[in-house]
């Protein structure tokens, strides 16, 4: 979902795998081996904004943030020995709690997937809890 790729990709061979392609690209990496599709921009804000630069540059340095977050977490879970792995319940439930990064991160991933009823959720989740949103976070659900 976030590399664009499937982990029987023909890439996928000689003991190269998802996992290992991963957390090789953590943290330098990450932009190359994430789906490009993830970085698109508004073409028509591009034509209306006159810092649309700059503001592409931030909101991509948000993505990748966002990126590392998730991978760092896939990479964990998806360890090749079981005893390895940690448990992803145990990144909600029993392990530390989220931070904002980590909400944002989620929320990031609904909105770029279009999934806005679910970020929407994710959000009031965040307002309720122990952290709180911060002014990325409500950039993220403006742009979506």
């Amino acid at each position: 979902m976030l590399t664009g790729k499937g982990p029987t990709n023909d890439m996928f061979n000689n003991g190269l795998n998802l996992h290992n392609v991963a957390k090789m690209a953590i943290p330098d990496g990450i932009m190359d081996i994430s789906d490009p599709l993830l970085f698109q921009h508004d073409e028509e804000e591009e034509k209306t904004t006159k810092d649309f630069q700059f503001r592409k540059q931030e909101k991509d340095e948000k993505v990748k943030q966002c990126l590392l977050s998730v991978f760092r977490v896939g990479i964990a879970c998806s360890m090749e020995l079981p005893r390895e792995r940690i448990d992803i319940s145990s990144v909600s439930e029993d392990g530390p709690k989220p931070d904002t990064v980590t909400w944002n991160t989620m929320i990031c991933g609904y909105c770029s997937l279009q999934m806005l009823s679910e970020a929407l959720q994710l959000y009031e989740e965040l307002q309720h809890g122990r952290t709180k949103p911060n002014a990325i976070t409500y950039t993220i659900l403006i742009n979506a």
